[in-house]
């Protein structure tokens, strides 16, 4: 059995390992979009004085989540790191038309648009 073993080359049993740890990588990836997809997450917006709009945002993730907010022609107005169920507020973003994006690293959790119009937000 040993003799046997020192007949397989070198090369073979390296192109195996390579192939074992690619195949975990994958594994261990796979799992964690597994947990991403039974994650559910909801902001909801809120009209405060002064023009100022307050946000929270909702879902099962402990960790640090990254809240965007773009104007429709893809300037970044408002990046804010959050956690959840915390409230933030974003001062003066003036009326219009706005995209906003919530991420937990490299996963985005939600994304929507919001407008604001005089006194009223809509959003989705």
């Amino acid at each position: 059995m040993i003799k046997a073993l020192k007949q397989i080359p070198v090369a073979l049993v390296k192109a195996a390992l390579i192939l074992l740890i690619a195949l975990l990588v994958l594994l261990i990836n796979s799992s964690r979009a597994a947990e991403r997809s039974n994650t559910r997450t909801t902001i909801t917006f809120k009209q405060e004085k002064n023009n100022e709009i307050s946000f929270r945002i909702y879902t099962n993730i402990s960790g640090t989540l990254h809240f965007y907010l773009f104007s429709t022609e893809g300037k970044q107005v408002k990046h804010l790191e959050t956690m959840n169920e915390l409230e933030k507020q974003i001062k003066n973003p003036g009326p219009g038309t706005y995209i906003y994006q919530c991420f937990e690293n490299d996963t985005q959790l939600k994304n929507g648009i919001l407008k604001i119009i005089e006194n009223n937000l809509i959003y989705e």
